[in-house]
């Protein structure tokens, strides 16, 4: 997979600290993507981490949010991946924590739970971080100095992304430490920001400013409590609950799905579902073009210039907390759109105007469906 295929540069808005933002135009995230370009290059990687440690068990850990599906899928993809987690931005109730900032990002405060982590610590024998993209690597060493003081140096790390920008220097550095990197493209600092200069902002469009309530269906899935990756997870019980998942979601629409475009859309950290719904949908063949990514947390400029990777953007409520502001890129209409989301807020607000915005961009045919953790099954 070339690196040109999928690297984009983009503008964040109001953020001094760090105004350039790479687009992964394949990690199911920002820009609309077949699931089956997210699934290849994250077993791209998962191919290049297993080689590198065919002897160990590993602890993969995805980073929140644009990560989350990422990390799932390289786990998903290494038999010697004993569970997974993600970090989280998200109050999860789970107890204990470990917190830890991304100085440069729009929403600094990231978690690690640590409900299940000393058992997981236990099993494995190393810990592989899973990025989009590492700049400099401080994030991760800011989590990665709490986990050794929590657990000394029992675990061995390894930094792993699909883009790298680090320094030599900074590598080496890391490498001395006793943190490993391993990625599949290795790009210089401050690669392509330049061209971010020459594209018109002016005309970025905010998409379907007016709105109406829309007509869809909402159907709750009941899955297993420990099936939140937000806490350590077993990543092939999680797979095998997609797979229940995806029969259900399909035997109930397969009329609504079969033949048109489809649109599987996830929400903020819970993406992993979206993709894996999306992909399998592809597998099947009996559905048209089908396309994923998910709302998101980051605020991008937008621009219709040529190249420029993001033209159009929806500001929302969010539906994990309607005082905060979620965004939705590069939407398109779709002969049916599925909402994947584990939110369990009872205020409707943000999925209400969700779903209102899809219908005011030409989306008819909208089914929600909602995760909800306890002890019951699909």
């Amino acid at each position: 997979m070339e690196i040109q295929e999928y690297l984009r540069v983009a503008k964040r808005e109001n953020n001094n600290k760090r105004p350039y933002l790479y687009v992964n135009a394949y990690q199911g995230k920002h820009i609309p993507v077949a699931p089956s370009k997210t699934v290849s290059m994250c077993a791209e990687l998962a191919e290049k981490i297993s080689r590198a440690y065919p002897g160990e068990k590993l602890l993969v850990t995805g980073f929140a949010e644009t990560a989350t599906a990422l990390g799932a899928l390289v786990a998903s993809r290494m038999e010697n991946a004993c569970c997974y987690l993600h970090t989280t931005r998200e109050d999860t109730g789970e107890g204990e924590v470990l917190y830890f900032t991304e100085s440069h990002s729009h929403a600094v405060d990231q978690k690690l739970v640590l409900k299940g982590l000393d058992k997981a610590v236990e099993q494995a024998d190393r810990l592989v971080f899973v990025e989009d993209e590492v700049t400099t690597g401080n994030t991760i060493e800011k989590l990665i100095t709490l986990l050794e003081k929590r657990y000394g140096r029992k675990l061995r790390f390894t930094i792993s992304s699909v883009l790298n920008s680090m320094t030599p220097e900074r590598r080496q550095e890391l490498l001395e430490r006793g943190r490993e990197c391993i990625f599949l493209h290795q790009i210089p600092p401050g690669y392509g920001i330049h061209t971010l200069e020459h594209y018109d902002y002016s005309d970025g469009q905010e998409q379907s400013r007016g709105w109406e309530k829309a007509s869809c269906s909402l159907r709750v899935l009941h899955v297993p409590s420990d099936l939140d990756t937000r806490t350590v997870t077993d990543i092939r019980k999680l797979d095998q609950t997609c797979r229940h998942m995806a029969d259900m979601i399909y035997q109930e629409r397969k009329e609504d799905l079969k033949g048109g475009s489809v649109l599987v859309l996830g929400t903020e950290e819970f993406m992993y579902p979206a993709v894996w719904l999306g992909n399998w949908l592809e597998e099947q063949g009996e559905v048209g073009e089908v396309r994923t990514h998910s709302t998101t947390r980051s605020p991008i400029m937008v621009s219709r210039s040529k190249g420029y990777p993001l033209h159009s953007r929806v500001s929302l409520p969010g539906v994990y907390d309607r005082n905060r502001n979620t965004y939705l890129y590069n939407l398109a209409g779709y002969d049916a759109v599925v909402v994947l989301t584990d939110s369990g807020s009872e205020d409707l607000t943000g999925l209400e105007e969700l779903t209102g915005r899809l219908s005011a961009a030409g989306n008819h045919n909208i089914f929600v469906y909602r995760w909800s953790y306890d002890e019951e099954y699909l």
